[in-house]
């Protein structure tokens, strides 16, 4: 309703790819939420139909769709990878966090590839994590269009952590295409730049690439970490919004509430 919406009504073909990994096999942090009581226990072919409902009734269409049983399997690490170097703060080499940046970024890549072979080149891609809420629409006449912005890469100008905001990036068709490309880039012999998570290296490899990172308000990239959890009395877990993550201690009327103590 928030995103898919709101461009289709500005006139844009909106397109919806999306990679899953089963419930139980995800990262770690994830089991500090709850499942939607609503969804939980339905079958992966009834989820997939009422998500392509869902998105058609906004204007959209659901292209791609992939669930996988078990995590995305990584290529052995290049052996000169330093791990003091690269995503220190947790090196995959050492780190199951740092590990599963690269099981993203793969998948993230793998999407990529996808909407090549749809050969539809889009004027947008956005970017983001399967735990982003949308607390307002969000307006594509807020971004640059043509060939300067094609070349852009818009984060929340918040949260990056000496880097990015990685976790909903609205990106040109360049932009796209060479920053989604980060799996590949960690094995090429000049392609890891010296960074202290993904957020440093996102940006690192931006610059390396000749994108322009554009950091703009909360209120132009409105998104927070949300998931599922028991508050008060209810028995039932509701959605909330992780406050440690949002960009904004107030968020709109209608929003969720924030998550009890959790991060």
């Amino acid at each position: 309703e928030q995103v898919v919406r709101p461009a289709a009504r500005l006139g844009y073909q909106v397109d919806v790819y999306l990679s899953l990994v089963d419930k139980g096999d995800g990262m770690a942090f994830t089991s500090h939420g709850l499942s939607d009581p609503e969804l939980e226990a339905k079958p992966r072919d009834e989820f997939r139909r009422l998500l392509e409902g869902a998105v058609a009734m906004a204007g959209g269409r659901l292209v791609h769709y992939a669930q996988r049983d078990v995590q995305e399997v990584v290529d052995p690490l290049p052996s000169n990878s330093s791990p003091r170097e690269v995503m220190w703060e947790y090196p995959p080499s050492e780190s199951a966090f740092g590990l599963n940046v690269l099981r993203r970024w793969k998948s993230s890549e793998e999407l990529l590839n996808e909407t090549s072979r749809s050969g539809r080149d889009y004027d947008f891609l956005l970017w983001e994590r399967e735990d982003q809420y949308w607390v307002k629409p969000l307006w594509l006449f807020n971004f640059r269009s043509g060939a300067e912005g094609s070349k852009s890469v818009y984060a929340k100008n918040c949260l990056g952590w000496g880097g990015i905001n990685d976790k909903a990036l609205l990106l040109g068709r360049d932009a796209a295409r060479k920053l989604m490309t980060a799996y590949s880039s960690f094995w090429a012999s000049d392609g890891r730049p010296h960074s202290r998570n993904a957020e440093q290296y996102l940006n690192a490899l931006a610059g390396v690439r000749g994108l322009a990172v554009r950091k703009v308000p909360f209120a132009v990239l409105p998104s927070a970490d949300a998931t599922f959890a028991k508050q008060g009395k209810s028995k039932l877990p509701s959605l909330c919004v992780k406050e440690f993550y949002s960009c904004s201690s107030e968020l709109p009327k209608g929003s969720p509430p924030f998550c009890p103590v959790m991060k």
